[in-house]
């Protein structure tokens, strides 16, 4: 799919829904499309990469139900495209590949985790922080599991081993960030030309703007404009329009605003830090509508990762006011669980009873003690003001009241490591510069993941969203569009219409426009049929 024909393609009327009933089978193929699968993923610095590799445990479970009916990826039952993964391989994944003759078995000779896509079983994939450019990767970018561990390590590398110097000197004291922003832009611009889709990453500016019909995702950022700098608010970068409702309807309220005037010694879970570790001023939490911001993708992921003290704010133009606005983290709030926020989000869009399955992953922070020091007071006031399990406690009861199906994926207290720890640092002689830390998370990852109860969290969770997925995929035309992008041009010369989005609506076109038989419509519609495609690893 090219990305110059975004403008022209219009989300097909069966995807729009306003459910103000509950339904009685979840699992039906019309409930299935109805109810929408949030995921949600915590802001927390390297430790999302514990968030990533409780993702590729569910995806193991996942694989492990798909496969009792044979379902060997998760595009079924479209066939599984090229490149899906990048790699690395492993010797035997590498092995059998060669060995491979025909395009089911290459499929085959993959580790399953790269057989299954996050984005084929959640309809929207939310993160603050660091958690999200694991949604960017996971919902814009289509990537498997596997594929984003390699680039979040990678990007910890980059960024954490590589603080400026003087900072580690005087962390906590003066302005002077302790990583250039400048830094994150090049490789998150580097991440944008080797995942985008292929064609899309030969354009100068790459858009966080995507298809409709396609798994969405969203950032929560906190936002000023001037002269206001002293007001935040957040604010959702999308990569869908958000109109607003203009019909009543049984909606929770997403307007209020809180205002605090805090010292570093006090506690509130809606303060915010600023650049000088104090806890500050005032902050708004109003929903914002209108079409999807076309900010370029690093701006995104710039937006969301601008966290006081470790990365300036971002300065971007808004293109609706003409005025600059200014982005900074959201971590350090509620919303550093962004899962209540992505459940009013679909909400918002829907309807109160539009919710299916919610997956809510943390990054298995410890909270720090008061006591030890400047450095070790403001992470605690960071800490305080971003306490995930409040959120995670709204939405258990959410989930009970409104009748769908939560999980939460966390193990608390489980890591003592600063949100950009990287040990050991790149020097010389240094062979694997930050394996201790890796090598931490995964331990204690192992010993949640061994957890009879979390098996069976997981198992259960994987169950019901591979129930939902092959529901979905029922309907051929409409899990087309969402598994593999599919859209359709006509190849009449006289016809002046735009992309298709969905391949009835083609066949339609084809019958009621140009007189086609209905036994050449589907040959027609597979010729004109282009899909989003993966770009190739530039080595295997």
């Amino acid at each position: 799919m090219d990305g110059a024909s975004n403008a022209i393609l219009e989300e097909p009327e069966e995807y729009l829904h306003n459910i103000e009933e509950p339904a009685n089978n979840p699992h039906s193929p019309e409930s299935s499309w109805r109810k929408c699968n949030l995921l949600s993923l915590d802001g927390g610095g390297i430790r999302g990469y514990w968030s990533l590799l409780a993702l590729d445990k569910l995806m193991e479970y996942i694989a492990e139900a798909e496969g009792k009916d044979q379902v060997h990826h998760s595009f079924t039952p479209q066939d599984y495209p090229e490149n899906v993964s990048q790699g690395p391989f492993t010797d035997e994944e590498l092995r059998k590949l060669d060995e491979a003759d025909a395009a089911e078995a290459r499929c085959c000779a993959l580790n399953n985790t790269r057989r299954y896509l996050p984005c084929h079983y959640f309809d929207y994939i939310c993160g603050t922080s660091t958690g999200a450019l694991i949604a960017i990767m996971l919902g814009r970018f289509r990537m498997t599991v596997p594929d984003c561990l390699k680039e979040y390590r990678s990007l910890g590398g980059e960024i954490f081993g590589n603080p400026r110097f003087f900072t580690q000197m005087r962390f906590g004291l003066g302005r002077r960030t302790k990583y250039e922003g400048e830094k994150l832009k090049k490789v998150f611009e580097d991440v944008t030309a080797r995942r985008s889709e292929q064609g899309e990453s030969s354009l100068s500016r790459v858009t966080f703007p995507f298809k409709p019909g396609l798994c969405k995702t969203f950032v929560i950022t906190m936002k000023s404009e001037p002269p206001k700098r002293k007001v935040e608010t957040v604010y959702l970068i999308r990569s869908y329009d958000h109109d607003q409702r203009t019909t009543p309807g049984s909606l929770p309220s997403r307007k209020s605003t809180w205002r605090t005037t805090r010292s570093n010694t006090q506690v509130s879970a809606n303060g915010t830090i600023d650049t000088r570790g104090r806890e500050t001023v005032a902050f708004k939490r109003e929903i914002n509508y209108g079409n999807a911001d076309p900010y370029q993708i690093w701006e995104v992921a710039r937006a969301a990762t601008a966290a006081p003290l470790y990365f300036e704010p971002l300065k971007i133009r808004n293109h609706r006011s003409e005025a600059q606005s200014v982005f900074m983290d959201a971590g350090y709030q509620y919303t550093t669980n962004p899962t209540e926020e992505g459940a009013l989000e679909i909400e918002d869009l829907y309807g109160k009873f539009s919710i299916g399955v919610v997956v809510s992953v943390g990054t298995a922070r410890r909270d720090e003690p008061w006591g030890g020091g400047i450095r070790r007071n403001v992470k605690t006031v960071f800490n305080k003001a971003s306490n995930s399990e409040v959120v995670h406690n709204k939405m258990r009861d959410k989930a009970a009241n409104d009748d769908f199906q939560y999980y939460r994926l966390n193990d608390r207290d489980a890591l003592d490591i600063d949100l950009d720890e990287w040990k050991p640092k790149p020097r010389p002689f240094v062979k694997d510069p930050g394996s201790k830390t890796i090598n931490k998370i995964e331990n204690a990852f192992g010993r949640w993941a061994s957890r009879n109860d979390i098996i069976d969290q997981l198992q259960k969770c994987a169950a019901e969203l591979v129930n939902r997925r092959k529901a979905r995929a029922t309907d051929f035309a409409k899990w087309e569009r969402y598994a593999i992008g599919a859209q359709f041009r006509c190849r009449f010369k006289e016809c002046e219409r735009g992309d298709f989005a969905n391949r009835r609506d083609f066949h339609n076109h084809l019958v009621n426009d140009h007189a086609m038989q209905q036994t050449e419509l589907d040959q027609e519609a597979d010729f004109c049929r282009k899909y989003w495609r993966y770009q190739k690893a530039e080595s295997r």
